[in-house]
This record gives C-alpha cells, structure tokens and sequence, in this order.
C-alpha cells in the first residue's frame, strides 16, 4: 500500500459522512459492487483532509483496498 495513506476507512456501507461514497463509481476491478446488505466489509484508504473533501465533493474516490467478510489491521511501526 502506498505510504501516502494516512486514513484507512472500513465501511460496511456505500453511503459516508453525509452522503458522500468513498468506494466510488462502479468500474471493472477486482471487487464486487458493495451494498448495504451483502455482508462484506469495504477498507478504503485516502490520503488526508483535501482527498476527503474531494470524495465529499465527488471529485476524486478513495483507494480500494479490500473487501471481505471479515478484516484484521496490522500495525507494524519502523
């Protein structure tokens, strides 16, 4: 993951801080489309307060991370 992340989101929804979607519009990757009721997990990370504001905006989306059923974080300091 890149060093530039400084927040990671795990969200159980599309929806986020007031309407805003992280995840993103549907495109072909790796992940599934996320829903409220398909009992995945959804881990996004973005990059500090201005790449929020663009997803809020709808500017810009979060980096995909994962999507599971269950997630473990792992911190490991330098």
């Amino acid at each position: 993951m890149p060093c530039s992340l400084l927040t990671y989101l795990c969200i159980c929804f599309i929806s986020w801080a007031s309407g805003s979607n992280p995840w993103g519009p549907e495109r072909d990757d790796q992940f599934m489309r996320p829903t409220h009721y398909d009992g995945m997990l959804e881990v996004v990370g973005v990059t500090g307060v201005v790449h929020m504001g663009q997803i809020q905006s709808g500017l810009r989306s979060a980096m995909r991370i994962a999507q599971g059923g269950h997630v473990s974080y792992f911190h490991q300091s330098h």
